[in-house]
């Protein structure tokens, strides 16, 4: 896909990490995420404390750029 729009509650980090693939692709230019910091615990994977930074970091490394949006929801918008 182009774009992505992803509204998980919680479980952004690990499906982030699921569509690697398909996020790295040079075909998706665009993806939307609101972020849920409060929820993360829910889906947290054994090892470091997922935070609303690691995940953002996480998405820089697939080769985008990111904006927070709107910071009352952290809801980003991140660019190729």
């Amino acid at each position: 896909p182009t774009a992505v729009k992803m509204d998980i509650e919680g479980g952004e980090g690990r499906a982030i990490r699921g569509m690697k693939e398909i996020l790295s692709s040079e075909r998706c230019r665009l993806f939307y995420c609101e972020i849920h910091p409060n929820l993360i615990s829910i889906y947290q994977e054994s090892g470091p404390q997922e935070t609303l930074e690691n995940i953002i970091g996480e998405i820089e490394e697939l080769g985008f750029n990111v904006e927070i949006i709107d910071k009352s929801r952290d809801l980003i918008k991140a660019k190729k």
